[in-house]
């Protein structure tokens, strides 16, 4: 795909992060995109009030 970006937008929110140093100097891991998706919404809903 041709993909069209400000080449200035590539750090902070737009750039991606190397999540290999958590990975290696702790046990924590990504959870799929969708379980993650659901949670947040479930914590939405608990926290709404």
């Amino acid at each position: 795909a041709n993909i069209v970006q400000d080449v200035r937008l590539k750090g902070g929110m737009w750039g991606a992060y190397d999540i290999a140093r958590i990975m290696r100097d702790t046990e924590w891991r990504p959870c799929p995109g969708k379980e993650a998706f659901h949670a947040y919404m479930d914590w939405i809903a608990a926290n709404e009030n």
